[in-house]
C-alpha cells in the first residue's frame, strides 16, 4: 500500500504505484501470512518514505547500501558471489549512466570491491581482473560516446551560431568535468590494478584520456573564438530584417577573424559549417518576422515591405560573402582553404525563392481580391448596361481566388518550412509560367531532335545522290537540302523573340551554327573538287571546231557549239529576272504603304509626324536591304578572286600567252589573251550594280511627292565604306594577279631574239655562204668556247656593278622616303582649323609624291631583280600610305559634315527634317568611331609579333640584359608591373627587329641545350644497361631467376625517359636511336616476364611430377615434362653464362622459344587437370579440395595419414580419424561433439584414389 499527495494536493492511498511522478511517497509492505496488531506492527509491516526521483534514489541506495554490503560479505559462496557481483556491476553501469545522462553529465561507475586491497594483491585475482576489465571497457565506451557527440552536432543543420557557441561551452564543461573525474583515487586505483596485470585494455583507455585533453583544449579554443560573436548575434536577433545589413558586415568580419586565427576553424568543413549556421540564423530570423496571418488576412502592403526586406537581407549576405571572397583572392598572399559557396547559399537561395512566392501571393491578393492593408478596395463602377454583369464576374473571380487562397493557408506552418515539398506542390499546381516553360522546352526539343537527325545523317553519309545527278553535284545538292531542312524551323525560332533565353535554346542555336558551317564547307569542298576536274574538259572543249560540214549536205556548214554552254544572253536574262523580283518587292512595299497612308490621311499633325517617322524607318530598311544585296554580290566576287581564310581562290579566268603580229610589217609581241584590261573591265561590276538600283527612289519621295533632303539610295550605297573596301580588295586582287602575270610574261624575254630578229635574212646569208658543215662545226666550237669565257668575265664584272648599284641606289631611296615621312609628320594636314578643301588638296599632293616614290622603288627593285638581288619593300612607305588613307577618310567625313551643315543652317524651322539630320549625324559618328577602333586594332596587330618574341620560353636572363642594353633602360620582366600597357608605353615597337633577332638567337641556343640533354640521356641509358645483370641462383641442377625488382625499376625509369624524349620537338635528329632503345627495352621486359611465367609453371609441375604415383598415372605427360626440363635447363644455363640483362634477353630466337615452352606447359597442365577431374568423378568429395590438396593426397596414396589434414574439408562433421598403426584400422572418429568409437572395424587398404 502506498500513500502520497497528488498534483491537486489531495492525499491518495492506493494498492499500486502512482502513474505520475510525485515528490514524496510512503509505502507499507506486509509480510505474507502475518497478522497485524499493535504489538506486531513493526515486525509484520515494512514501511518507509521515498523522496525525490525514484531512479536517483535507487542508485543512491544501491551504491551506498547494497554494493558495499555485497563487497564486504564473507558468508556467500565464492562462485555465487562472483556471478552476482558481475551482474550487479552491469546493472549499476546502466543505472549510473541513465541517471547522469539525463543531467547532461558523464560519470564513471567505480565498483567498491576493487578498493578493498592494494593493487599488487588485486592484480593476482583473475576473476577480479576480468570484472575490472569489464568496468574499463564500459568506461571506454562512455568516453568514446562523449567524444563522438560532436558528430551528432554536425547533423543538426538547423542550428544557428548561438547554438554553436552554447554547444562548445557545454562541451568544454563536460570535458573539464570528465578530466577531473578521471583523477579520482578509485579510478586511478583500478587503472593501476589493470596495469600491473598487463591488461590489453589499459592502453586504449590511456589513449582516450590523452584525447580528452586534446579535445578539451580544442573546445576551450573554439569557445574563446566564438565568444566574440555572442554579443553581436544577440543584438542581431533583436533587429528587424530592414536593419540587418550593417550588422551583417560586422558579423562577417568577426567570422573572418575566427577563420584567419582559429586553428580548428581554418578547415573547409568547419568554416563552411559556421557560414551555413549563419545562413540558418538569417533565414530563421527572416521567417520569424513574417506573419502568415497578416498575409492571408489582406495586409498586403506591409507584408510586401517585410518580404522585400527579407529578400534584400538574404541578398546582402550573399553580396558581402562574394565581395569578400573576390577581395581575398585578389590581394591575399596567404593560402586559404576554399569555401563551398553552393553549400553556404543553398538555404539562403531557397529562402529567397519562398519569399518571392509569398510576394506573388500578396500581389495576387492586391490584384484579384482588392486587398491593400487589411481593407478591400471598392469595386469599380461600370456605367454601361452590362455593368452589373461585369461586377458579378469580378466577384465570382474573387470568390474563386479566396477559395484557392484558403487551400494555401491550410498548409500553415509548412509554408515557412523550406524542407517540405507540400507548399511547392500546392503553389505550383496551376502555374502558367511553368507550363509555358515546359512547352518552350518541348518546342526546342523538337528542333533539337531534327538537328540530331541531320547530324546523324551528315556523319554517316550513306545516302547516294539521285540518279539524275552526278556524284559531286549530288553531294552538294544533298548538303543544301539538309541546310534548307533546318533553315525553316530555325527561322521560326529566331523570329520567336518572346521565348525565354534558356540554356537549351542557346545550345541549339550554337549547334545549328556549327552544323550549317559544316554543310557550307561540304558544299564548298564539292564545288572545289568539281572545279579541279574540269581542267581536262576545258581543253577538250577548246579543241572542238565551232563549225563543221553538214552531215547530209557536205557543201553546207553547220554550227558545232556545245549546247550546254551559258552565253551572255542567258546571263542577262537571269539578271533581268532577279531585277524584276526586286522591282516587284519594291512595288509591293509602296502599295502597302499607300494603303496604310489612306487610312489616316485626314488625321491631325501629330499622326502625320509619326507617319513621316515610320516612312523614314521603312525607307531605311529598304536601303539596308539593297546595301546588303550589293555587298553580298561584291563579297562573292572578292572571294572568287582573293579566296578566304579557309580556302585558296579557284581559277576564275583562263588566260593564255600568245605571240601575235598585227601586220606583216610590225614585229611580233608576246601578250595575254584575253587582255588584262578586258578582265579588269569584267570584274568592275560596281558601276553596273549602282546603275541598276538607281531606279529605286526613296519612299518619302514616292508617297508624299516631295523631294527628300537626304542623298538618294544608290549614292549612299556607292559611298558605303565597307563596299568601297570590298571594291578595293577586288582591285587589289586583280592588281596582284596582274603583277604575277607580268612577272611570268618577263620569263619569255630571254627568247625575244627568236621572234624579233629577221629570220629570212639570216637564213639567206647562210645559204649564200655555202660553207661545208664541218667548217661550220669547227667555227661553232671555237665561238662556243669564246662565248663561255665572255659569260664568265661578264658575271665577274656584273657582280661588282650589282654591288655598286645596290650601295648607291638603296640608301638614296631610303633617304627620300625618310625625308618625305618627316615632312608629312611635320607639315601634314593635322590641324582641325584647316578647311577640308585645302586639307584634301594637301593630301592629294602627298599622295602623288608617294606614288612617285613607289614607282621609283619598284623600278629599283625591278633592276635588283635582274641582278638576282633581293630587297624587301620599305615599311615606311606602307606606313605612310596607311596614314594618308586614314587622314583622307577623316577629312572626307569633315567635308561631308560641312556640306550637310551648309544646307541645314539656312533651312527654315518648318522645313527641317530632324530625323534625317539625326540619322546623318549618327552615320558620320559611326564612321569616325569605326575608324578610331580600326586604328587601335592596327596598332595592336603591329605589336603582336613583338609580344610573341618577348614570350618566347627560350629567352633567359642574359637575353633580357641584351634587350635592356638595346633599350638603354632597365627591364624587370618578372615584375607584376611589366604589363602590356608598360610595353606600349616604352615604345618597344621601334626595337621589334632587334628583339626578334635576340629571340631567334635564344631559340637556337635552347635547341642546342635540348640536343645536348638528349645526348646525355641516351648515354645514361646505355651506361645503365651495361651494368644491369640478371640475378640467377642454382636450383635443383638448374638455375632460377630471382630479384627482378632492380631490373623492372630500371626499365620503368628508362622507358619514362624515352617517352619524354619522343614528346620533345628536338628529338628529330635522334629518332632512330630512341626507337631502337624502345624496341630493346620492350624486348627485355617481354622476355623477363615470359621467363618468370614459365619458371613459375615449371616449379609447380616439377614438384608434382616427382611423385611416383603421378608418374605412373601420366607417363606420356611425364616424358614431355622431362624433355621440357632439359630445354629449360639449356635456356637458363645460357642466361647464366650471359648474365647481362640486355645481352641475355636479346639472344636470337629466345622470345619464340619461350612462347613455345609456355604453350607446352599449358598442354601438360591441361592433361593434369583432366586427370584430376577423373579422380573427382570417382570420389566426388575431392571437389571440396583444391588441385594442390588433391595432388598431395594422390602423391601419397599408400599413406592413409596423408588425408587427415583434409578430412574437415571433405566431411563437415569429421575432424580426424584415429588409425591403428598395426593394420591401418580406423577405430575412433573425432567430430564436433567429441570422440566417437566406430561400431565396426574399417581397414584403410589399397590406394586412396580407389576408395
Amino acid at each position: 500500500m502506498v500513500a502520497y499527495m497528488d498534483t491537486q494536493d489531495r492525499l491518495r492511498v492506493e494498492h499500486s504505484m502512482p502513474s505520475q511522478v510525485v515528490e514524496q511517497l510512503t509505502y507499507f509492505n506486509r509480510i505474507p501470512g502475518a497478522i497485524i496488531t499493535a504489538e506486531t506492527f513493526d515486525v509484520a509491516v515494512q514501511f518507509g518514505t521515498v523522496r525525490g526521483n525514484p531512479i536517483e534514489r535507487l542508485l543512491s541506495e544501491m551504491t551506498c547500501l547494497h554494493a558495499p554490503t555485497v563487497a564486504l560479505s564473507t558468508d556467500m559462496e565464492k562462485n555465487i558471489k562472483e556471478d552476482y557481483t558481475n551482474q550487479m556491476h552491469c546493472f549499476l553501469f546502466s543505472l549510473t549512466d541513465a541517471v547522469y545522462k539525463k543531467k547532461g553529465k558523464t560519470v564513471l561507475y567505480i565498483p567498491m570491491e576493487a578498493l578493498q586491497s592494494i593493487p599488487e594483491v588485486s592484480s593476482k585475482d583473475n576473476k577480479l581482473i576480468q570484472r575490472m576489465e569489464t568496468v574499463l571497457i564500459h568506461w571506454t565506451d562512455q568516453i568514446k560516446e562523449l567524444l563522438s557527440t560532436q558528430e551528432i552536432m554536425k547533423m543538426r543543420e538547423n542550428n544557428g551560431p548561438l547554438q554553436e557557441i552554447a554547444y562548445w561551452k557545454s562541451r568544454s564543461a563536460k570535458l573539464s568535468n570528465i578530466s577531473q573525474h578521471l583523477q579520482k583515487p578509485g579510478i586511478r586505483h583500478i587503472q593501476k590494478i589493470l596495469l600491473l596485470s598487463k591488461s590489453r585494455y589499459v592502453q586504449d583507455f590511456c589513449k582516450l584520456v590523452q584525447e580528452i585533453q586534446k579535445y578539451s583544449v580544442q573546445a576551450q579554443s573554439n569557445m574563446s573564438f566564438l565568444s566574440i560573436l555572442k554579443e553581436p548575434l544577440e543584438e542581431f536577433a533583436r533587429l528587424k530584417p530592414s536593419q540587418f545589413a550593417p550588422k551583417l558586415r560586422h558579423i562577417f568580419s568577426l567570422i573572418y577573424i575566427i577563420w584567419d586565427n582559429s586553428f580548428d576553424y581554418n578547415t573547409n568543413e568547419r568554416i563552411t559549417g559556421l557560414f551555413c549556421k549563419m545562413a540558418n540564423e538569417i533565414s530563421r530570423l527572416c521567417f520569424q518576422s513574417i506573419s502568415l496571418d497578416r498575409i492571408f488576412k489582406g495586409y498586403v502592403l506591409s507584408s510586401k515591405q517585410n518580404l522585400n526586406d527579407c529578400i534584400q537581407c538574404c541578398q546582402e549576405w550573399k553580396n558581402i560573402f562574394q565581395h569578400a571572397s573576390q577581395i581575398h583572392q585578389k590581394y591575399s598572399q596567404k593560402s586559404r582553404v576554399l569555401v563551398d559557396q553552393s553549400s553556404c547559399f543553398v538555404l539562403v537561395d531557397v529562402s529567397i525563392q519562398r519569399f518571392k512566392e509569398l510576394l506573388e501571393v500578396c500581389n495576387c491578393q492586391y490584384q484579384f481580391a482588392r486587398w491593400e492593408d487589411g481593407q478591400q478596395r471598392a469595386l469599380p463602377c461600370f456605367s454601361s448596361c452590362q455593368g452589373s454583369e461585369f461586377s458579378h464576374s469580378l466577384l465570382e473571380i474573387e470568390g474563386n481566388f479566396h477559395h484557392c487562397l484558403k487551400n494555401l493557408h491550410f498548409l500553415d506552418k509548412d509554408i515557412l518550412n523550406v524542407k517540405t515539398i507540400l507548399w511547392a506542390k500546392q503553389f505550383s499546381q496551376y502555374a502558367i509560367r511553368r507550363t509555358t516553360e515546359e512547352k518552350v522546352e518541348q518546342v526546342i526539343n523538337i528542333f533539337d531532335k531534327e538537328l540530331k537527325m541531320v547530324n546523324k545523317e551528315l556523319n554517316h553519309r550513306t545516302r547516294s545522290p539521285p540518279d539524275h545527278m552526278p556524284q559531286l553535284a549530288g553531294q552538294a545538292h544533298w548538303s543544301i537540302a539538309l541546310k534548307q531542312r533546318l533553315a525553316r524551323p530555325m527561322e521560326v525560332l529566331q523570329k520567336a523573340h518572346f521565348l525565354p533565353e534558356t540554356f537549351n535554346r542557346k545550345q541549339v542555336f550554337f549547334t545549328y551554327s556549327q552544323t550549317v558551317q559544316i554543310l557550307d564547307e561540304l558544299e564548298r569542298k564539292s564545288f572545289s573538287e568539281w572545279n579541279q576536274m574540269l581542267d581536262g574538259q576545258f581543253f577538250k572543249k577548246l579543241e572542238q571546231p565551232l563549225m563543221v560540214r553538214h552531215k547530209n549536205s557536205p557543201a553546207k556548214l553547220d554550227i558545232n557549239f556545245d549546247r550546254n554552254l551559258e552565253f551572255e544572253d542567258d546571263q542577262k536574262t537571269h539578271q533581268l529576272s532577279h531585277l524584276q523580283m526586286l522591282r516587284s518587292a519594291h512595288h509591293d512595299i509602296v502599295h502597302i504603304m499607300t494603303r496604310i497612308r489612306n487610312i489616316f490621311s485626314n488625321d491631325g499633325q501629330e499622326v502625320q509626324e509619326h507617319w513621316v517617322t515610320y516612312t523614314e524607318k521603312v525607307d531605311h530598311l529598304v536601303e539596308q536591304a539593297l546595301r546588303s544585296n550589293i555587298k553580298r554580290s561584291m563579297e562573292k566576287l572578292s572571294r572568287a578572286i582573293n579566296g578566304d581564310n579557309k580556302t585558296s581562290p579557284n581559277p576564275l579566268f583562263k588566260v593564255q600567252v600568245a605571240l601575235r603580229q598585227e601586220t606583216p610589217q610590225t614585229k611580233p609581241k608576246v601578250e595575254f589573251s584575253p587582255p588584262l584590261e578586258k578582265l579588269a573591265q569584267i570584274v568592275t561590276i560596281m558601276p553596273q550594280l549602282i546603275n541598276t538600283i538607281s531606279e529605286f527612289k526613296r519612299l518619302p519621295e514616292i508617297l508624299s511627292c516631295m523631294r527628300s533632303q537626304g542623298n538618294p539610295i544608290h549614292m549612299n550605297i556607292e559611298q558605303d565604306e565597307e563596299i568601297r573596301k570590298i571594291q578595293a580588295a577586288i582591285a587589289s586582287g586583280m592588281t596582284s594577279n596582274a603583277s604575277h602575270l607580268q612577272t611570268y610574261l618577263k620569263t619569255w624575254d630571254k627568247y625575244r631574239d627568236i621572234w624579233q630578229s629577221n629570220q629570212d635574212s639570216i637564213i639567206e646569208r647562210y645559204r649564200r655562204s655555202n660553207l661545208p658543215v664541218q667548217d661550220m662545226r669547227e667555227v661553232l666550237n671555237g665561238e662556243w668556247v669564246r662565248f663561255q669565257q665572255v659569260v664568265i668575265d661578264c658575271d665577274i664584272m656584273l657582280q661588282k656593278q650589282k654591288e655598286q648599284f645596290r650601295n648607291s641606289m638603296i640608301p638614296e631611296i631610303i633617304k627620300k622616303i625618310k625625308t618625305m615621312l618627316e615632312e608629312f609628320n611635320s607639315t601634314g594636314p593635322f590641324d582641325s582649323t584647316l578647311s577640308s578643301e585645302l586639307a584634301l588638296n594637301n593630301l592629294a599632293a602627298y599622295r602623288s609624291q608617294l606614288e612617285a616614290l613607289k614607282e621609283e622603288e619598284n623600278t629599283i627593285f625591278l633592276a635588283l631583280g635582274y641582278s638576282d638581288t633581293e630587297q624587301p619593300p620599305s615599311k615606311n612607305i606602307r606606313t605612310l600610305e596607311k596614314d594618308i588613307d586614314h587622314l583622307q577618310q577623316v577629312w572626307e567625313i569633315t567635308q561631308e559634315w560641312n556640306a550637310n551643315w551648309n544646307i541645314w543652317k539656312v533651312g527654315q524651322l518648318p522645313t527641317l527634317q530632324t530625323e534625317s539630320m539625326g540619322s546623318t549625324a549618327q552615320d558620320l559618328f559611326k564612321k569616325l568611331h569605326k575608324l578610331q577602333r580600326e586604328l587601335k586594332i592596327n596598332q595592336f596587330k603591329r605589336i603582336i609579333p613583338l609580344i610573341a618574341d618577348l614570350r618566347n620560353p627560350a629567352i633567359r636572363d642574359r637575353h633580357w640584359e641584351q634587350i635592356s642594353e638595346e633599350l638603354k633602360c632597365s627591364l624587370d620582366h618578372t615584375s607584376t608591373d611589366f604589363t602590356l600597357e608598360k610595353i606600349i608605353s616604352l615604345d618597344l615597337e621601334e626595337y621589334t627587329d632587334k628583339i626578334s633577332e635576340i629571340s631567334g638567337a635564344a631559340s637556337k641556343e635552347l635547341f642546342i641545350e635540348k640536343v645536348q640533354s638528349l645526348l646525355v640521356g641516351l648515354e645514361d641509358i646505355t651506361k645503365t644497361w651495361e651494368d644491369t645483370l640478371l640475378d640467377l641462383e642454382p636450383y635443383k641442377s638448374h638455375y632460377r631467376l630471382r630479384g627482378t625488382e632492380e631490373v623492372f625499376q630500371a626499365l620503368e625509369d628508362n622507358m619514362s625517359i624515352l617517352s619524354t624524349m619522343k614528346a620533345s620537338r628536338f628529338v628529330k635528329a635522334f629518332d632512330r636511336e630512341v626507337d631502337c632503345w624502345e624496341r630493346r627495352l620492350s624486348q627485355v621486359l617481354e622476355v623477363i616476364e615470359m621467363i618468370l611465367t614459365v619458371q613459375r609453371q615449371w616449379i609447380y609441375l616439377e614438384n608434382i611430377f616427382q611423385g611416383k604415383d603421378i608418374r605412373e598415372q601420366l607417363p606420356h605427360e611425364c616424358k614431355e615434362f622431362e624433355d621440357f626440363s632439359s630445354s629449360w635447363k639449356t635456356v637458363m644455363s645460357q642466361l647464366h653464362k650471359e648474365s647481362n640483362a640486355l645481352q641475355g634477353t636479346h639472344h636470337p630466337g629466345l622470345p619464340e622459344k619461350l612462347s613455345l615452352m609456355s604453350a607446352k606447359l599449358e598442354e601438360i597442365q591441361k592433361a593434369l587437370d583432366i586427370y584430376l577431374e577423373t579422380k573427382r568423378q570417382i570420389f566426388p568429395r575431392f571437389y571440396f579440395l583444391s588441385n594442390d590438396d588433391v595432388l598431395e593426397i594422390l602423391g601419397q596414396s599408400q599413406n592413409p595419414e596423408a588425408i587427415q589434414p583434409h578430412l574437415k574439408k571433405c566431411f563437415d562433421n569429421i575432424t580426424s580419424l584415429r588409425i591403428k598403426q598395426a593394420r591401418n584400422a580406423a577405430i575412433i572418429m573425432k567430430s564436433i561433439t567429441g570422440y566417437d568409437a566406430l561400431s565396426g572395424h574399417y581397414f584403410c587398404e589399397g590406394v586412396i584414389s580407389g576408395h
